[in-house]
């Protein structure tokens, strides 16, 4: 279980942490949730597709790394080689989370956390520092706080896109099928993408609609990300190559 604290310049003055992508990090996955304001970053590297989440039913937005659950293809040697890595697998070891306001007990201040027992936390020279030695912020944790609110703000930007797909019945489901140069096959059934031929037949306004909120630039974004399929079967194909 998570050791959240909630971080503070006194308490982890001296804690670093380890920016690399390992399997041992929580890296070695087939694909995470991806957020409407990332799209555009994620479509130049991943498919992005849709699927349904096992529990609750609802969809959800995901880029896909690999063609298995724990197989992620852009993971090699501690690096990750892809010109963008997505929020979500950017965000360990920290949590946002909200306060109240001392002087606006109406609002919510958004707040950062650290899992203490994550691997990435570190005090040696492959870290990198949380505070500066005066007890100011580094970079990275500019970074983070941008990225946990890219994430938390995320959450609900996808919802609303998704609603809109589904209110114009713009989704279907489609076979993924990937052969691979070891002779095997993946034939899967449990991804959806954009329904090209309702797009296209969708009345003038409605369309006028949907690039005035800017939902249409999302659809075209997962749309088109579906050519990453071929790059990813590739990436498979070398990985096999590789290891003969």
């Amino acid at each position: 279980m998570a050791n959240y604290q909630l971080l503070n310049n006194i308490a982890h003055k001296d804690v670093k942490i380890n920016i690399q992508h390992k399997a041992e990090f929580g890296d070695a996955v087939g694909g995470c949730l991806v957020f409407p304001a990332e799209l555009l970053a994620v479509q130049r590297e991943y498919p992005i597709l849709l699927q349904k989440d096992a529990e609750s039913g609802l969809f959800q937005l995901i880029a896909l790394f690999g063609f298995k659950h724990s197989e992620n293809l852009f993971l090699n040697s501690n690096k990750w080689n892809a010109r963008y890595i997505p929020a979500l697998m950017r965000k360990d070891p920290f949590l946002i989370g909200f306060q109240k306001d001392p002087e606006n007990p109406t609002k919510d201040t958004p707040v950062i956390h650290l899992d203490m027992d994550s691997p990435r936390i570190t005090q040696g020279d492959d870290g990198i520092p949380l505070f500066l030695s005066a007890g100011g912020v580094t970079a990275l944790i500019e970074d983070v706080k941008k990225n946990l609110m890219t994430i938390h703000q995320g959450l609900g930007e996808a919802k609303i896109l998704i609603d809109v797909l589904l209110e114009h019945e713009l989704l279907e489901n489609f076979t993924l099928d990937a052969q691979f140069d070891d002779d095997t096959r993946l034939q899967t059934k449990n991804y959806y993408s954009i329904n090209v031929e309702k797009l296209y037949a969708l009345p003038e306004a409605v369309i006028a609609e949907l690039h005035k909120k800017g939902y249409l630039q999302l659809i075209y974004l997962i749309h088109f990300s579906m050519g990453n399929i071929k790059n990813l079967v590739s990436r498979k194909n070398k990985k096999i190559l590789d290891t003969q």
